[in-house]
């Protein structure tokens, strides 16, 4: 009271609050509290970044090794095709060499210069040259299939990944914006805990 004697630092007055915001009688250790959480919560979005760049990385080098493969596969299949391309050349020209051959026995046998049976001899020639002919032609076009499929299977493989990758990428810079934002919530919590302990430092007025 007015007149009373004191002594240095003892008090004079404690000052009450008035602001709604302020009358949580712990409301430091409640902010320190959402501090701690939030900076939790920034650990696990950087650990989460993390190991989405590193699923990024492994997804690049399985494309690059799966293209590799790939491609190893196309070449495979281009050689395959020029193989079974020279050897239906082969067989065509084959078939035609049986086919004059059975010609001229035909015009012999009908001049009476060779027998019934070589004529059949030339014939049953020409049939299986034929018949190596259409094999031929046809192991030819599987194989130009086969050559098709893996281009397009090259094309899907990189089409995969890429969409993998994009996946990845987007739900890695999500969290990275909400990394951030998480962020800059510590940093305003943190200001606010700050100016809560300076104020309630001012709640008691002690004599000088």
């Amino acid at each position: 009271k007015e007149g009373d004697l004191v002594k240095k630092g003892d008090t004079i007055m404690r000052i009450s609050e008035i602001k709604d915001d302020y009358f949580d009688p712990n409301l430091l250790g409640n902010v320190e509290g959402q501090i701690k959480s939030k900076e939790s919560s920034v650990s696990g979005y950087m650990q989460k970044v993390e190991a989405l760049d590193r699923q990024i990385d492994a997804l690049n080098e399985g494309a690059k090794l799966k293209r590799t493969q790939q491609g190893v596969k196309i070449r495979q299949s281009a050689l395959k095709v020029q193989s079974d391309s020279i050897e239906s050349l082969v067989a065509a020209n084959n078939a035609a060499v049986a086919r004059e051959q059975y010609d001229r026995f035909q015009a012999l046998f009908e001049k009476g210069l060779k027998s019934k049976t070589e004529l059949e001899q030339r014939e049953v020639a020409y049939q299986n040259a034929r018949s190596k002919q259409m094999e031929t032609e046809n192991k030819m076009l599987i194989a130009r299939q086969e050559l098709n499929n893996a281009r397009t299977e090259l094309s899907t493989i990189a089409q995969d990944f890429r969409d993998k990758i994009a996946k990845s990428e987007s739900e890695k810079f999500s969290t990275m914006s909400i990394l951030y934002d998480t962020e800059a919530q510590v940093t305003k919590l943190q200001s606010q805990y700050a100016g809560y302990s300076q104020r309630s430092g001012f709640y008691y007025i002690t004599a000088p």
